[in-house]
């Protein structure tokens, strides 16, 4: 077993983790003991994209004064190391709110295509009521090309992955 550690730019970590699963193989294990609680779920979640299964939480298993709970004072039945994704309700909350969110973005797609068709209909009969382009027919036809844009590339752009921008040496990312 080889031991490693390796820093991970946390623009690129599902790039990051693919390349660790890629120089270790399958059986890669990746401890979030260090990770702080705010980027924990997202290495998490890049691992199990990655398809990367040992990941893993140092828990301890014994009550006792700081000084007795320093990792090399603890005995093996002192702590154990938890594997992740076989915890079940985390797996569950996971599925849940990408679900949730999936259904999120397809109400977005489907109210932007009823707008769009309604606009449509709109269009149609202030062209036959009032005859040809006039201001607000040219309205219609850009609110209608604008709601189809935004509607039909934001999901298309989510699916591929969001939008990531890295900034230059020195700056801020967005």
């Amino acid at each position: 077993m080889i031991y490693d550690q390796a820093s991970i730019n946390y623009q690129f970590l599902r790039d990051g983790l693919e390349k660790l699963k890629n120089t270790y193989g399958s059986d890669v294990i990746v401890d979030l003991s260090g990770v702080p609680k705010r980027v924990a779920i997202d290495t998490l979640t890049a691992c199990l994209a990655a398809g990367i299964e040992k990941i893993t939480l140092f828990e301890l298993e014994k009550l006792g004064s700081p000084s007795e709970l320093l990792y090399h004072n603890l005995k093996k039945g002192d702590y154990e190391h938890v594997v992740l994704p076989n915890w079940e309700p985390l797996i569950g909350n996971i599925r849940f709110f990408s679900v949730r969110e999936n259904r999120q973005k397809l109400r977005s797609v489907v109210v932007s295509i009823l707008a769009s068709m309604l606009l449509l209909i709109t269009y149609q009969v202030v062209s036959i009521f009032w005859g040809g382009m006039n201001w607000f027919s040219w309205l219609l036809v850009f609110a209608i090309a604008v709601i189809g844009l935004v509607g039909g590339i934001t999901p298309i752009m989510e699916a591929w992955g969001g939008v990531r921008s890295v900034a230059k040496p020195g700056e801020r990312s967005t």
